[in-house]
């Protein structure tokens, strides 16, 4: 059976979540289960956490989850529950499972969603760490840490097998390191700057691409 790189969301947790259409827009509230059962479209979300010097946070997956468990995963990911906004879900993750609140998220891509997604729409975003440090919980997250890009690269040419696919997937379509000007400490922009940045954040959702999920990773050996 093809595993999916959204497959570690899975849980025997009882969640509500809105069923779409493939417009993306919803007609129905199902148990999350139900909806994988079936399986249905519905929405999901991917958050890359950075400190102010740029690094990206990586949490390692507790031994409990059933799906790859003990890897590095992205800095949080989960569902959007039913009358939630994306933002609104990725925030919410970020403060679940790491304990902080960046009080922002950015949307960086969104996926369709297709069989290779298990039928999940995906949204990627990003998040600026303020003055809080991740504090990861315990039944989420085994541990976590920052790592540059030079760092990460190690990690990723080293120890793939170490990684989820969904990080493996992120790092191929360009997503990890790629954003960082975006999302740098606003104190080191001017006022002018600052309302350029707010500009092209509004408008960048009418432009975002669609991303191909890569078919290498979508293997049962990886699991």
């Amino acid at each position: 059976m093809i595993e999916t790189i959204y497959q570690q969301l899975i849980e025997d947790i009882t969640e509500f979540v809105e069923v779409v259409d493939e417009n993306d827009k919803p007609f129905m509230v199902m148990p999350v289960n139900d909806v994988h059962t079936q399986p249905l479209r519905h929405r999901v979300v991917l958050t890359l956490l950075y400190d102010d010097g740029g690094r990206l946070y990586l949490q390692r997956r507790a031994k409990t989850k059933k799906l790859y468990p003990g890897r590095w995963d992205l800095s949080s990911t989960g569902h959007v529950k039913a009358g939630e906004s994306r933002e609104h879900a990725a925030l919410r993750e970020l403060n679940e499972e790491l304990r902080v609140f960046p009080g922002k998220v950015n949307l960086l891509a969104q996926i369709p969603a297709t069989p290779e997604t298990d039928f999940a729409v995906i949204s990627l975003f990003s998040a600026r760490l303020g003055g809080d440090k991740p504090c990861p919980n315990p039944e989420e997250v085994a541990e976590g840490l920052f790592l540059d890009q030079e760092e990460f690269a190690a990690m990723y040419e080293g120890f793939r097998e170490l990684l989820t696919p969904a990080v493996i997937w992120a790092a191929e379509n360009g997503h990890l390191f790629s954003d960082l000007p975006d999302i740098g400490d606003p104190a080191e922009l001017t006022d002018d700057e600052l309302a350029d940045v707010e500009r092209d954040e509004d408008s960048s959702e009418d432009d975002l691409p669609d991303d191909n999920l890569p078919d290498d990773e979508l293997n049962p050996d990886n699991s």
